[in-house]
């Protein structure tokens, strides 16, 4: 690898580290509907990052490309692994680490919109930080196909390749 490539993988890491936080910072600014009736959740937010997970994601990100180009260099050729290949690394590895800890009084929450979000809201900003390579949003993503997304990374087995696809996909056709 070359002083060139490390430097722009490090830069690469960097930027995942850093959108990750902005998306999460945006969802701890939407307040709980029940924050005002009862001393629900906190006031600094209903949940915590926890960055040296957050980090060793970002690492394993990184490691993964260098494995993808060290493997596929002679078929990539000059070409750089797609951006939904680098998307679904990106959501694979922020998935599988527990980044996001929900506030102790937010757990038991009632509200259905507050139950759905606590199980899924790591995985969701690990696809927020994925659409981003593709250079789609969240919000304008159907909630069927992100519902998907979601229940699949959860639920069945699906690796860094399989999600490259997906996003590739959404890339071209979404």
């Amino acid at each position: 690898m070359t002083e060139e490539q490390e430097k722009a993988l490090k830069k690469l890491e960097n930027g995942i580290y850093n959108k990750y936080i902005d998306l999460a910072v945006d969802e701890m600014d939407k307040k709980c509907k029940f924050r005002n009736e009862i001393v629900h959740a906190p006031a600094e937010g209903s949940f915590e990052l926890c960055q040296s997970n957050l980090k060793a994601a970002c690492v394993d990100i990184v490691k993964d490309i260098k494995i993808l180009l060290d493997r596929r260099g002679k078929l990539i050729g000059k070409n750089r692994p797609t951006r939904g290949k680098i998307a679904g690394i990106t959501a694979f590895r922020l998935s599988r680490r527990h980044i996001v800890h929900i506030h102790p009084n937010c757990v038991n929450c009632k509200d259905d919109y507050c139950k759905k979000n606590r199980i899924t809201l790591n995985n969701k900003l690990a696809i927020c930080c994925a659409f981003h390579f593709i250079k789609k949003k969240y919000s304008f993503i159907d909630t069927e196909i992100t519902n998907e997304i979601i229940y699949t990374m959860i639920n069945r087995h699906m690796n860094q390749e399989t999600l490259g696809i997906v996003f590739d996909t959404i890339k071209h056709y979404g």
